[in-house]
């Protein structure tokens, strides 16, 4: 990678970072990822899923 594109992503990340300080931040956006990871995974293997029913599964209280 050139400096240029390390610095990029270096300012990438800084943005991350700040827009997600808190836990229930970083939370959020861990949980749309899988959402959009378990969708992906799932229309790969042909499965039938909707994002309606994720949904309700990762919205459950936690354990």
């Amino acid at each position: 990678m050139t400096p240029q594109q390390l610095e990029n992503l270096e300012r990438q990340l800084q943005t991350w970072r700040e827009a997600h300080r808190g836990v229930d931040t970083l939370r959020a956006a861990y949980r749309q990822k899988i959402l959009t990871f378990t969708l992906s995974t799932m229309a790969m293997e042909r499965e039938p899923v909707e994002m309606n029913r994720l949904q309700s599964l990762l919205n459950r209280p936690d354990h």
